[in-house]
């Protein structure tokens, strides 16, 4: 074989997975199986199409994704799930964990998860964070594990705090452990609590919680963020601004939305990094070898407005450490 010949056959080894996808005009579809509303889960879908971008895939041309949405409604992840398998979908995208469990019991096809729980292992889910096993990897956001912290900041914003409301998803395990968890590290800091599990995605659920709060003399709320408080994230944060409960969440979407502030992993950016992930398992690599990685960015967004209508001042300490002040 002469050099010119040598250099070309390697070309077309290095170039192989994805050149034969093109001739065969196979593009992978990419199944995003989403338990929020279509509107809650854009900004993840976006944050994902930029992670492929930056792996050299773009969206409707190197792979194709394919979504759809259960608007918080449990019972349709499994016809969910069934929509994308009929589209051939060759990686699942699981955005939490209750749907990765569906999808673990439903297929064997690669599962990419994020906002995994860390603070113990779910065998369903997993064998261990370095190792997953099985189809399944993905991010954690170690939204468990930043309670704590969430309450600290909640007591230099609230000295007087007395009563804290925690708000959680009643129909998946994994939110009610969180929840109990938050309860913990609020009684640990000396604060009773009221903990409040919705069982739906909808109005009367959100009423009938915040008529708990009230009732409990909670002016403070820690929500949870999953599938359920996400579809209803707007109703939660207006019922909480009339009802005059600060709102804390994990995510900076509550807080644009008008809590008190989030504190917690940059979520976007834990969609953005899925994009290598995925990139990898295209070009062979077992999702059960790829470890759970952790998010490497955290940030504090405030909100200047829902702090004036509380009548709340904002301490210099917490203003320092803010990422963002929506004024």
């Amino acid at each position: 074989m002469n050099r010119r010949s040598f250099i070309l056959a390697c070309g077309t080894i290095a170039v192989f997975p994805r050149t034969a996808r093109a001739q065969t005009n196979r593009v992978p579809v990419i199944g995003f199986a989403g338990l929020s509303t279509a509107e809650g889960d854009r900004p993840f879908i976006e944050a994902l199409r930029r992670g492929l971008r930056d792996a050299g895939l773009i969206d409707g041309q190197h792979v194709h994704i394919k979504s759809r949405h259960a608007g918080g409604d449990f019972s349709k992840a499994g016809p969910l799930i069934a929509e994308l398998q009929a589209l051939k979908t060759d990686i699942f995208i699981a955005p939490g964990p209750a749907v990765a469990r569906v999808l673990r019991r439903a297929t064997t096809l690669p599962i990419l998860a994020l906002q995994l729980p860390t603070w113990q292992t779910d065998p369903e889910l997993y064998e261990s964070i370095a190792r997953p096993g099985g189809n399944l990897t993905g991010f954690s956001s170690m939204g468990e594990g930043l309670s704590a912290k969430r309450i600290e900041l909640l007591r230099e914003l609230l000295p007087n705090l007395k009563t804290l409301g925690v708000l959680h998803n009643a129909t998946d395990k994994n939110f009610t452990e969180w929840g109990v968890a938050t309860e913990a590290d609020a009684r640990a800091q000396g604060l009773a609590v009221s903990r409040q599990a919705m069982s739906a995605a909808s109005t009367e659920e959100v009423a009938r919680c915040f008529a708990a709060l009230r009732k409990d003399g909670a002016t403070a709320v820690i929500v949870i963020r999953d599938f359920v408080t996400s579809s209803m994230g707007k109703q939660i944060v207006n019922a909480a601004n009339d009802a005059r409960i600060a709102v804390v969440a994990e995510h900076r979407d509550y807080a644009t939305d008008g809590a008190l502030f989030s504190y917690g992993p940059d979520i976007l950016d834990l969609f953005r990094r899925a994009g290598g992930y995925i990139d990898k398992i295209l070009k062979g690599a077992k999702p059960g070898d790829l470890p759970i990685q952790l998010p490497t960015k955290f940030e504090l967004v405030v909100n200047g407005r829902t702090a004036k209508a509380l009548g709340i001042i904002l301490p210099p300490t917490i203003l320092i450490r803010a990422d963002e002040v929506i004024e």
